[in-house]
């Protein structure tokens, strides 16, 4: 733990300013302000399936994180180099696709019908979050991440330190547990039809439905805090942690209000360790632990538990 403070601790002194700070909680704090209190209660502020729309959705506070470093540290070599406005849009892209997932559709079995799209659409966004940081990577030979392929190597992980910030993160996964906003949201998929029409138990279907719900975020973490981190920083520096803590909380913005404020601390910590480290393993299991801990307290909150 004392070696992630100081992380911290260095990434702020060389890439961090009280104006620049400021300047992004109040960015934050308007947004949260109109996703959470000012839309229409049935509406998300991420709920925008237009792709234009969606993909502007994502322009703002990528550009925000991008604008606010680059003014803040006088880096402006980069707006006229080609490469940045390709690497801009393809991340830009990734969200925008994972958000319009085509999966959402009569598969001509009623009984299975529910349990396949939860499972499709976790499939779908992995390829997504994989998918296009490969192509860039095959495109451009990013150095020296395409031998590790941004980040998936476990030098410098340690798992003591992880398994400690896991145990840590714990009670208030109970304590969320216990919040009506998360029971609406958690557990991810609830055992239906598809359990007595395949003749199974309720186990195997939640545990397949579990399995692709971690590929998910394994393939989450490459992309935000291998893909956007790694690949931008050739252009930012460390500011590249900035522009993907934005994004990322703006994918939280149909998530309850607790997870989505903690997203933002969670995906600072985990990019500026991933710079660092050069791994992204310490968010994989971070990522995972959180995701399936909260799998786990929200069924642990319903009749006939699970577990």
């Amino acid at each position: 733990m004392k070696k992630i403070f100081y992380y911290l601790l260095d990434f702020f002194k060389e890439h961090g300013s009280i104006s620049l700070l400021l300047g992004f909680s109040i960015f934050l704090g308007l947004s949260f302000y109109v996703n959470y209190h000012i839309r229409p209660t049935s509406l998300s502020f991420q709920d925008w399936r237009s792709w234009p729309m969606l993909y502007g959705f994502y322009v703002l506070p990528y550009f925000v994180g991008v604008l606010g470093y680059a003014l803040a540290f006088q880096k402006h070599d980069f707006w006229q180099k080609p490469e940045f406005w390709v690497l801009s849009a393809a991340i830009l892209l990734v969200p925008t696709l994972n958000g319009n997932c085509s999966y959402y559709r009569d598969w001509g079995v009623f009984e299975i019908n529910y349990f396949i799209r939860k499972v499709s659409f976790n499939l779908h966004s992995s390829v997504v979050y994989a998918g296009i940081p490969l192509a860039i990577l095959l495109l451009y030979n990013h150095q020296p991440y395409s031998k590790t392929f941004f980040g998936c190597t476990a030098q410098n992980f340690d798992w003591l330190t992880y398994t400690l910030m896991m145990l840590i993160m714990l009670p208030l996964l109970w304590w969320a547990s216990y919040r009506p906003d998360f029971l609406e949201t958690y557990p991810r998929y609830l055992p239906s039809h598809a359990e007595p029409y395949w003749g199974v138990p309720a186990w195997l279907t939640v545990g397949a439905y579990e399995l692709s719900y971690a590929i998910q975020f394994v393939a989450l973490e490459i992309f935000f805090r291998g893909f956007i981190v790694f690949a931008l920083s050739k252009f930012l520096g460390g500011g590249a942690i900035y522009p993907m803590v934005l994004v990322y909380a703006y994918i939280h913005f149909g998530k309850p209000m607790p997870e989505a404020l903690g997203s933002i601390f969670g995906g600072l910590i985990l990019g500026v360790v991933a710079l660092r480290t050069g791994s992204v393993f310490g968010g994989m299991f971070i990522h995972i632990g959180v995701a399936l801990g909260m799998e786990i307290f929200a069924f642990r909150q319903m009749p006939n538990s699970l577990f």
